[in-house]
């Protein structure tokens, strides 16, 4: 789901949050959830799985939005690669 669009990354990361309340501490679900969150918050337009016509830029999004959704990442996990992701693309729009 959060490979199609922005908005099934959103309901995505919104299921993902509910399934890791009920298994905390499996990683396998936080790490779904990590990536739906930055599939929904983090990543611009034009980065892979997205069309280039689809919203999706930092104005409709929101920095404030984006950087909730990068501090709840970085709160979540600790893996290399979506901190690393996170962080540049927050540092990006700043």
């Amino acid at each position: 789901m959060r490979v199609q669009s922005r908005q099934s990354a959103r309901a995505a990361a919104r299921f993902a949050e509910q399934v890791s309340k009920l298994w905390y501490g499996d990683q396998w679900f936080v790490r779904e959830h990590v990536w739906a969150i930055h599939a929904a918050y983090i990543r611009s337009s034009g980065q892979e799985g997205e069309d280039e016509g689809e919203p999706g830029s930092i104005d409709q999004v929101g920095y404030n939005t984006m950087v909730k959704a990068a501090e709840r990442i970085l709160e979540l996990t600790q893996e290399t690669l979506p901190v690393r992701r996170t962080v540049f693309a927050v540092a990006k729009e700043a």
